[in-house]
Protein backbone atom coordinates (compact mmCIF):
# COMPACT_ATOMS: atom_id res chain seq x y z
CA UNK A 1 0.00 0.00 0.00
CA UNK A 2 2.58 1.97 0.60
CA UNK A 3 4.68 1.20 -2.58
CA UNK A 4 1.57 2.31 -4.20
CA UNK A 5 1.16 5.39 -2.66
CA UNK A 6 4.88 6.46 -3.43
CA UNK A 7 4.38 5.58 -7.11
CA UNK A 8 0.95 7.62 -7.40
CA UNK A 9 3.10 10.59 -6.28
CA UNK A 10 6.26 10.16 -8.48
CA UNK A 11 3.51 9.78 -11.64
CA UNK A 12 1.96 12.87 -9.99
CA UNK A 13 5.14 15.00 -9.31
CA UNK A 14 6.18 13.65 -12.65
CA UNK A 15 3.44 15.05 -14.89
CA UNK A 16 2.82 18.52 -12.86
CA UNK A 17 6.58 19.33 -13.95
CA UNK A 18 5.94 17.85 -17.57
CA UNK A 19 2.96 20.39 -17.63
CA UNK A 20 5.27 23.54 -15.97
CA UNK A 21 7.83 22.50 -18.70
CA UNK A 22 5.61 23.07 -21.82
CA UNK A 23 4.46 26.55 -20.36
CA UNK A 24 7.19 27.98 -19.62
CA UNK A 25 8.13 26.70 -23.62
CA UNK A 26 5.29 28.03 -25.47
CA UNK A 27 6.02 31.64 -22.79
CA UNK A 28 9.95 31.56 -24.40
CA UNK A 29 7.85 30.77 -27.85
CA UNK A 30 5.85 33.65 -27.08
CA UNK A 31 8.59 35.86 -26.15
CA UNK A 32 11.18 34.84 -29.26
CA UNK A 33 8.33 35.58 -31.78
CA UNK A 34 7.14 39.15 -29.78
CA UNK A 35 11.06 40.17 -30.14
CA UNK A 36 11.38 42.98 -33.31
CA UNK A 37 14.02 40.83 -36.12
CA UNK A 38 17.32 43.20 -37.36
CA UNK A 39 19.06 42.58 -40.41
CA UNK A 40 22.70 42.96 -39.99
CA UNK A 41 24.68 45.01 -42.09
CA UNK A 42 27.64 43.95 -40.60
CA UNK A 43 30.35 42.67 -42.43
CA UNK A 44 30.60 38.63 -42.53
CA UNK A 45 32.68 36.74 -40.35
CA UNK A 46 36.09 35.26 -41.87
CA UNK A 47 34.60 31.81 -42.03
CA UNK A 48 31.71 33.70 -44.60
CA UNK A 49 34.47 35.08 -46.78
CA UNK A 50 35.73 32.67 -49.93
CA UNK A 51 39.26 32.51 -49.33
CA UNK A 52 40.99 32.47 -52.97
CA UNK A 53 44.01 30.32 -53.51
CA UNK A 54 47.63 31.23 -53.23
CA UNK A 55 47.67 30.93 -57.42
CA UNK A 56 45.45 33.34 -57.98
CA UNK A 57 46.13 35.64 -55.59
CA UNK A 58 49.76 35.72 -56.89
CA UNK A 59 48.03 36.16 -60.70
CA UNK A 60 45.69 39.15 -59.69
CA UNK A 61 49.13 40.81 -58.00
CA UNK A 62 50.86 39.69 -61.37
CA UNK A 63 48.81 41.14 -63.08
CA UNK A 64 48.01 44.60 -61.45
CA UNK A 65 51.24 44.99 -60.98
CA UNK A 66 51.84 45.01 -64.61
CA UNK A 67 48.88 47.08 -65.74
CA UNK A 68 50.22 49.93 -62.94
CA UNK A 69 54.03 49.84 -64.51
CA UNK A 70 52.03 50.15 -67.92
CA UNK A 71 50.53 53.36 -66.70
CA UNK A 72 53.45 54.94 -64.59
CA UNK A 73 56.07 53.69 -66.99
CA UNK A 74 56.16 54.65 -70.63
CA UNK A 75 59.24 53.69 -72.71
CA UNK A 76 62.32 56.31 -72.91
CA UNK A 77 62.31 58.95 -75.36
CA UNK A 78 64.78 59.42 -77.81
CA UNK A 79 66.55 63.09 -76.90
CA UNK A 80 65.42 65.20 -79.62
CA UNK A 81 68.28 66.09 -82.06
CA UNK A 82 69.10 70.00 -81.09
CA UNK A 83 68.77 72.46 -83.75
CA UNK A 84 72.16 74.23 -84.76
CA UNK A 85 71.43 78.00 -85.19
CA UNK A 86 74.46 79.89 -87.29
CA UNK A 87 75.56 83.24 -85.61
CA UNK A 88 72.75 85.90 -87.47
CA UNK A 89 70.63 83.73 -88.33
CA UNK A 90 67.63 85.17 -86.52
CA UNK A 91 68.18 88.30 -88.65
CA UNK A 92 69.08 86.72 -92.17
CA UNK A 93 66.67 83.63 -92.37
CA UNK A 94 63.75 83.74 -94.92
CA UNK A 95 63.87 84.39 -98.34
CA UNK A 96 65.13 87.77 -99.78
CA UNK A 97 63.85 89.82 -103.28
CA UNK A 98 65.56 92.71 -105.63
CA UNK A 99 63.56 95.72 -104.88
CA UNK A 100 66.52 98.22 -106.18
CA UNK A 101 69.03 98.90 -108.14
CA UNK A 102 72.29 100.92 -107.70
CA UNK A 103 73.20 102.84 -110.88
CA UNK A 104 74.83 106.24 -111.98
CA UNK A 105 75.06 107.27 -107.92
CA UNK A 106 71.21 106.36 -107.44
CA UNK A 107 69.07 103.83 -105.81
CA UNK A 108 66.63 102.85 -108.59
CA UNK A 109 63.30 101.19 -107.25
CA UNK A 110 62.96 98.64 -110.06
CA UNK A 111 59.00 98.14 -109.42
CA UNK A 112 59.00 102.05 -111.05
CA UNK A 113 60.85 100.66 -113.80
CA UNK A 114 59.22 97.53 -115.27
CA UNK A 115 61.69 97.07 -117.93
CA UNK A 116 64.21 96.49 -114.86
CA UNK A 117 61.55 94.58 -112.39
CA UNK A 118 61.00 92.02 -114.92
CA UNK A 119 65.36 91.43 -115.32
CA UNK A 120 65.19 90.63 -111.58
CA UNK A 121 62.05 88.90 -110.92
CA UNK A 122 63.42 85.63 -110.72
CA UNK A 123 66.50 86.74 -108.75
CA UNK A 124 66.33 85.94 -104.87
CA UNK A 125 68.52 84.81 -101.86
CA UNK A 126 67.54 82.26 -99.56
CA UNK A 127 69.52 81.74 -95.67
CA UNK A 128 68.78 79.20 -93.75
CA UNK A 129 69.39 78.31 -90.14
CA UNK A 130 72.04 76.38 -90.32
CA UNK A 131 74.59 78.92 -91.49
CA UNK A 132 73.98 78.45 -95.94
CA UNK A 133 72.54 80.53 -98.25
CA UNK A 134 71.21 79.87 -102.01
CA UNK A 135 71.71 82.88 -104.46
CA UNK A 136 69.60 82.24 -107.85
CA UNK A 137 70.57 84.76 -110.44
CA UNK A 138 71.90 83.99 -113.82
CA UNK A 139 74.25 81.28 -112.61
CA UNK A 140 72.79 79.38 -109.17
CA UNK A 141 75.11 80.00 -106.31
CA UNK A 142 75.37 78.13 -102.64
CA UNK A 143 77.96 78.28 -99.68
CA UNK A 144 77.71 79.42 -96.01
CA UNK A 145 77.69 82.84 -94.24
CA UNK A 146 79.07 84.22 -91.82
CA UNK A 147 78.78 87.41 -89.18
CA UNK A 148 81.53 90.10 -89.60
CA UNK A 149 83.03 91.61 -86.93
CA UNK A 150 83.00 95.37 -87.47
CA UNK A 151 83.86 98.05 -84.91
CA UNK A 152 81.58 100.75 -85.75
CA UNK A 153 77.91 99.30 -85.05
CA UNK A 154 77.41 98.10 -88.71
CA UNK A 155 75.78 94.70 -89.28
CA UNK A 156 77.46 92.68 -92.02
CA UNK A 157 78.12 89.38 -93.48
CA UNK A 158 80.45 87.38 -95.56
CA UNK A 159 78.82 84.85 -98.16
CA UNK A 160 81.14 82.63 -99.11
CA UNK A 161 80.48 80.18 -102.61
CA UNK A 162 81.03 76.56 -102.29
CA UNK A 163 79.17 75.66 -105.25
CA UNK A 164 78.16 77.38 -108.80
CA UNK A 165 76.18 75.77 -110.89
CA UNK A 166 73.96 76.24 -114.13
CA UNK A 167 70.50 74.06 -114.99
CA UNK A 168 70.48 72.73 -118.27
CA UNK A 169 67.49 70.96 -120.28
CA UNK A 170 68.55 68.23 -122.34
CA UNK A 171 66.67 65.02 -123.54
CA UNK A 172 63.77 65.65 -122.11
CA UNK A 173 65.73 65.63 -118.52
CA UNK A 174 66.72 68.81 -115.93
CA UNK A 175 69.97 68.91 -114.96
CA UNK A 176 72.38 70.67 -112.92
CA UNK A 177 76.14 71.44 -114.51
CA UNK A 178 78.82 72.55 -112.07
CA UNK A 179 80.00 75.99 -113.33
CA UNK A 180 83.95 75.70 -112.76
CA UNK A 181 85.92 78.80 -111.61
CA UNK A 182 82.96 81.29 -110.41
CA UNK A 183 83.00 80.88 -106.89
CA UNK A 184 82.78 84.43 -105.68
CA UNK A 185 82.44 85.94 -102.35
CA UNK A 186 79.67 88.20 -102.05
CA UNK A 187 79.22 91.23 -99.31
CA UNK A 188 75.93 91.56 -97.17
CA UNK A 189 75.26 95.29 -95.75
CA UNK A 190 72.52 96.07 -93.84
CA UNK A 191 70.72 99.68 -94.14
CA UNK A 192 67.86 98.69 -92.13
CA UNK A 193 66.24 95.76 -90.67
CA UNK A 194 64.29 95.11 -93.64
CA UNK A 195 66.76 95.85 -96.59
CA UNK A 196 70.86 95.02 -97.00
CA UNK A 197 73.10 96.19 -99.68
CA UNK A 198 74.34 92.96 -101.59
CA UNK A 199 77.62 93.19 -103.71
CA UNK A 200 80.87 91.76 -104.43
CA UNK A 201 83.72 91.04 -101.78
CA UNK A 202 86.59 92.94 -101.29
CA UNK A 203 89.15 90.98 -98.98
CA UNK A 204 91.30 94.32 -99.06
CA UNK A 205 88.66 96.67 -97.64
CA UNK A 206 86.67 94.09 -96.05
CA UNK A 207 83.68 95.36 -97.62
CA UNK A 208 81.89 95.80 -100.78
CA UNK A 209 83.94 96.25 -104.08
CA UNK A 210 84.19 100.26 -104.46
CA UNK A 211 83.94 100.16 -107.89
CA UNK A 212 80.69 97.57 -107.60
CA UNK A 213 77.16 98.84 -107.84
CA UNK A 214 75.01 96.76 -105.31
CA UNK A 215 71.38 95.00 -105.62
CA UNK A 216 69.40 95.83 -102.62
CA UNK A 217 67.38 93.07 -101.54
CA UNK A 218 64.32 93.00 -98.70
CA UNK A 219 62.88 90.63 -97.01
CA UNK A 220 60.39 88.92 -98.61
CA UNK A 221 56.47 90.28 -98.43
CA UNK A 222 58.00 93.17 -96.56
CA UNK A 223 58.25 96.83 -98.11
CA UNK A 224 61.44 98.43 -97.58
CA UNK A 225 61.76 102.30 -95.89
CA UNK A 226 64.93 102.39 -96.72
CA UNK A 227 64.58 102.30 -100.79
CA UNK A 228 61.08 104.67 -100.20
CA UNK A 229 63.20 107.52 -98.31
CA UNK A 230 66.37 107.11 -100.42
CA UNK A 231 65.63 106.38 -104.13
CA UNK A 232 65.38 108.70 -106.85
CA UNK A 233 61.76 109.05 -108.66
CA UNK A 234 61.58 108.47 -112.63
CA UNK A 235 60.45 111.56 -114.11
CA UNK A 236 57.32 111.63 -116.07
CA UNK A 237 57.36 113.55 -119.38
CA UNK A 238 55.89 116.85 -119.33
CA UNK A 239 52.42 117.13 -122.00
CA UNK A 240 53.39 119.71 -124.42
CA UNK A 241 51.17 121.43 -126.64
CA UNK A 242 50.85 120.54 -130.32
CA UNK A 243 51.99 124.31 -131.22
CA UNK A 244 55.00 124.29 -128.69
CA UNK A 245 58.65 123.31 -130.18
CA UNK A 246 60.26 121.38 -127.67
CA UNK A 247 64.06 121.92 -127.29
CA UNK A 248 65.82 119.55 -129.42
CA UNK A 249 69.15 118.25 -127.80
CA UNK A 250 71.96 118.21 -130.37
CA UNK A 251 72.23 115.15 -132.24
CA UNK A 252 70.40 114.67 -135.76
CA UNK A 253 68.06 112.27 -134.37
CA UNK A 254 66.55 114.43 -131.37
CA UNK A 255 65.61 116.75 -133.90
CA UNK A 256 61.26 116.10 -133.99
CA UNK A 257 59.28 115.89 -137.18
CA UNK A 258 56.92 118.94 -138.04
CA UNK A 259 54.42 116.50 -137.66
CA UNK A 260 54.69 114.86 -134.27
CA UNK A 261 52.19 114.33 -132.25
CA UNK A 262 51.91 115.23 -128.17
CA UNK A 263 52.00 110.87 -127.49
CA UNK A 264 55.37 110.64 -129.46
CA UNK A 265 57.16 113.66 -128.12
CA UNK A 266 56.24 112.81 -124.99
CA UNK A 267 58.10 109.10 -125.68
CA UNK A 268 60.91 110.41 -126.62
CA UNK A 269 61.27 112.60 -123.23
CA UNK A 270 60.52 109.23 -121.30
CA UNK A 271 63.00 107.63 -123.28
CA UNK A 272 65.75 109.95 -122.03
CA UNK A 273 64.46 109.21 -118.65
CA UNK A 274 65.18 105.80 -118.71
CA UNK A 275 68.60 106.17 -120.53
CA UNK A 276 69.83 108.77 -117.50
CA UNK A 277 68.63 106.01 -115.19
CA UNK A 278 70.02 102.67 -117.33
CA UNK A 279 70.98 101.31 -120.35
CA UNK A 280 68.74 100.10 -122.98
CA UNK A 281 68.81 98.35 -126.21
CA UNK A 282 66.87 99.84 -129.10
CA UNK A 283 64.30 97.05 -129.01
CA UNK A 284 63.87 96.71 -125.15
CA UNK A 285 63.34 100.70 -124.87
CA UNK A 286 60.66 100.43 -127.72
CA UNK A 287 59.09 97.59 -125.31
CA UNK A 288 59.25 99.46 -121.97
CA UNK A 289 57.90 102.66 -123.73
CA UNK A 290 54.82 99.87 -124.84
CA UNK A 291 54.38 99.04 -121.28
CA UNK A 292 54.22 102.41 -120.11
CA UNK A 293 51.28 102.89 -122.20
CA UNK A 294 52.60 104.80 -125.29
CA UNK A 295 51.45 102.87 -128.78
CA UNK A 296 53.90 100.63 -131.06
CA UNK A 297 54.55 104.04 -133.55
CA UNK A 298 54.74 106.62 -130.89
CA UNK A 299 57.75 104.46 -128.72
CA UNK A 300 59.58 104.18 -132.03
CA UNK A 301 59.61 107.52 -132.58
CA UNK A 302 60.82 108.15 -129.03
CA UNK A 303 63.44 105.79 -129.60
CA UNK A 304 64.25 106.90 -132.71
CA UNK A 305 64.35 110.60 -131.79
CA UNK A 306 65.52 110.38 -128.04
CA UNK A 307 69.66 110.54 -129.01
CA UNK A 308 70.82 107.01 -127.87
CA UNK A 309 74.13 105.57 -129.35
CA UNK A 310 73.06 102.09 -129.16
CA UNK A 311 76.82 100.64 -128.99
CA UNK A 312 77.05 102.77 -126.29
CA UNK A 313 74.13 101.51 -124.76
CA UNK A 314 75.79 97.89 -124.88
CA UNK A 315 79.21 98.89 -123.51
CA UNK A 316 77.25 100.35 -119.86
CA UNK A 317 75.10 97.56 -120.02
CA UNK A 318 78.36 94.67 -119.95
CA UNK A 319 79.44 97.02 -117.54
CA UNK A 320 76.69 96.91 -115.38
CA UNK A 321 76.29 93.00 -116.00
CA UNK A 322 80.07 92.53 -114.68
CA UNK A 323 79.36 94.48 -111.49
CA UNK A 324 77.05 91.98 -110.90
CA UNK A 325 79.27 88.62 -111.35
CA UNK A 326 81.84 87.65 -113.57
CA UNK A 327 81.31 86.67 -117.08
CA UNK A 328 83.07 84.80 -120.03
CA UNK A 329 83.37 86.87 -122.96
CA UNK A 330 80.92 84.57 -124.37
CA UNK A 331 78.29 84.64 -122.37
CA UNK A 332 78.30 88.46 -121.81
CA UNK A 333 77.70 88.83 -125.60
CA UNK A 334 75.29 85.91 -125.28
CA UNK A 335 73.65 88.40 -122.20
CA UNK A 336 73.38 91.47 -124.42
CA UNK A 337 72.03 89.78 -127.14
CA UNK A 338 69.28 88.72 -124.71
CA UNK A 339 68.55 91.97 -123.74
CA UNK A 340 67.81 93.07 -127.66
CA UNK A 341 71.20 94.15 -128.81
CA UNK A 342 72.59 92.89 -132.59
CA UNK A 343 75.62 90.83 -132.30
CA UNK A 344 77.76 93.60 -133.41
CA UNK A 345 76.71 95.83 -130.85
CA UNK A 346 77.05 93.12 -128.05
CA UNK A 347 80.89 92.44 -129.56
CA UNK A 348 81.38 96.01 -129.44
CA UNK A 349 79.84 96.29 -125.62
CA UNK A 350 82.05 93.02 -124.92
CA UNK A 351 85.28 94.37 -126.14
CA UNK A 352 84.86 98.16 -124.48
CA UNK A 353 84.94 96.09 -120.84
CA UNK A 354 88.53 94.14 -121.72
CA UNK A 355 87.34 90.73 -123.75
Amino acid sequence: MKKSFIVLFCLLYGLLLLSGCGAQTESNEESIASTPTFTSTLTPTPASIPIPSHDSVSTSVHEDSEEATAETSEPPKEPEPETSHAPGSEILTGTWEVGAVYSNNRIIDIHDIPAIEDMYDTTWVTFTEDGMFYYLDIYNHEGTYEVQERNDGEISFILRTTRTYRYQFEDGKLSEVNVEGSNPTFYVMFTDSDTFAFSDFDPITGKGKANDSPIYFVRSDTESDYITDNKTPIPSPTPTPNNDSPAPRESPSSVYSGSSTTGERNAVEQARNYLEVMAFSYDGLVDQLEFEGYTHSEAVYGVDHCGADWYEQAAIKAADYLDLMSFSRDQLIDQLEFDGFTHSQAVYGVEQNGY
